[in-house]
């Protein structure tokens, strides 16, 4: 599978479960590991680097501790120095 198939499938699943006023967030960190935040009120991993790209599964994560992603215009950014992102507009009652 591509980068560009995964990438792919990846803006499909997350324009599919995105509700209305909400945006879920694609991530990597810094092992090239990736990520989906807020899809359909939930986290999954896509697993590392090289799982990933081959074969991708979706392992879903705990969701505690992070914003609802039920905010107007929901941002996410990486943190340029740390293996962190930061979340802006990503919960309504805040």
């Amino acid at each position: 599978m591509t980068v560009a198939t995964i990438l792919t499938v990846a803006a499909a699943i997350a324009a599919a479960a995105m509700p209305a006023a909400a945006a879920p967030c694609p991530m990597f960190d810094s092992d090239g590991g990736l990520y989906f935040f807020g899809v359909a009120g939930a986290d999954y991993s896509a697993g590392s680097a090289s799982s990933a790209w081959a074969s991708p599964q979706l392992t879903a994560l705990t969701s505690s501790g992070r914003p609802a992603f039920d905010g107007n215009n929901t941002q996410c950014f990486l943190s340029q120095y740390y293996n962190s992102m930061y979340v802006l507009h990503g919960d309504a009652a805040n």
